[in-house]
């Protein structure tokens, strides 16, 4: 695992005009969402949530893979499903 200085700097971005206290900060909520959502918690969900509600209704495979999603959430929380551990 990379500290979190070094992805920053192999990413382009110079620590020393950021600060690193903006560095570990984003590392800790990064760190947080996956450890509560997983690889989901990293999605950027500003491209699928514009923040206006949608007028459409869902279509039944929307409303599907909503309901496979929740129960998915459920099993874990209930640890029926296991969840597989990665290292950040």
């Amino acid at each position: 695992m990379s500290p979190p200085r070094q992805i920053f700097e192999e990413n382009g971005f110079d620590v020393e005009v950021i600060g690193i206290v903006r560095v570990n900060r984003a590392a800790n909520r990064w760190r947080t969402a996956y450890n509560e959502s997983r690889v989901l918690g990293l999605r950027d969900m500003r491209k699928d949530n514009s923040g206006r509600p949608t007028k459409k209704e869902p279509t039944l495979e929307e409303k599907n893979a909503r309901l496979e999603a929740q129960t998915c959430e459920w099993l874990k929380k209930e640890g029926i499903l296991a969840v597989p551990q990665y290292d950040l």
